[in-house]
């Protein structure tokens, strides 16, 4: 045998006793023994596996993840985000971010709760207090696990940007109503003592912002009225209505806080 031959043989004895080893330890040494749910604890173990599948003695280097992410987030409506991550050589940690309902909207006789994503938690017959009650936007097909569907593209719009607009100022959980009923007279009830009139869909998520600090930051705790945004987008002001004791006053504030 030649001196070429042999370093050739040499070299492929060597790769395959890298391969076998490699072999050994994917199938025999990374095995999952433990399973770990860390996160927000919105469902039982066993409903979550059941879902995902996964067993003690799973090898734990050939898992699949991502199918099995979207099936928890889609087939479990509560689960937010789900991120499954393999700790080696044997834990399998499976994280979960839980939904929070952050409105109720009112669509044929029936309510459906959503998240602050517009993912639909659940159908209900009555809605929940101390969540944003929403009127005007009817729903197509709505299914919990999935994303809502207005039958106007309009309607999704502006409600898609409120949502968002009040996750950002973290605002959902001070608003008792909104009605969408008409595009060009939109309101929304701050705290049940302060009527946001937005107007139309113009500028809605600069109204909104407005409207909030304004509410937040210079009206008092005990004010109540209403505050008339629809034209907030172009005059850059909102105007305050107040109600105290039976007597209406009227002022107008800026968004640089002047009166």
């Amino acid at each position: 045998m030649s001196k070429v031959a042999r370093r050739f043989l040499l070299i492929f004895t060597l790769l395959c006793m890298v391969a076998i080893t490699a072999f050994l330890c994917v199938f025999l040494l990374f095995k999952v023994r433990d399973i770990e749910i860390t996160g927000d604890v919105v469902y039982e173990q066993s409903d979550i596996l059941n879902v995902c599948g996964y067993e003690i003695g799973d090898n734990l280097a050939l898992l699949s993840v991502k199918d099995e992410e979207e099936a928890l987030v889609q087939q479990l409506p509560y689960i937010e985000d789900v991120d499954i991550i393999r700790h080696f050589p044997s834990t399998l940690e499976i994280h979960i971010t839980g939904a929070k309902e952050a409105a109720c909207i009112s669509s044929s006789g029936q309510w459906y709760a959503v998240s602050s994503s517009g993912k639909i938690l659940e159908a209900k017959s009555e809605a929940d207090t101390g969540v944003m009650q929403v009127t005007g936007l009817m729903l197509t097909d709505p299914k919990p696990g999935s994303q809502f569907q207005a039958q106007d593209e309009d309607y999704q719009s502006a409600f898609q940007t409120i949502l968002t607009a009040l996750a950002g100022m973290d605002g959902l959980g001070d608003f008792t109503t909104l009605d969408l009923t008409d595009l060009y007279n939109i309101t929304m009830n701050y705290q049940d003592r302060i009527l946001f009139q937005l107007g139309s869909t113009v500028q809605l998520d600069y109204k909104l912002d407005l409207g909030y600090r304004l509410v937040t930051q210079k009206l008092e705790s005990n004010d109540s009225g209403t505050l008339n945004l629809t034209l907030a987008g172009d005059v850059k002001k909102a105007f305050f209505t107040a109600s105290t004791s039976g007597t209406d006053t009227s002022g107008n504030t800026s968004s640089g806080g002047e009166g």
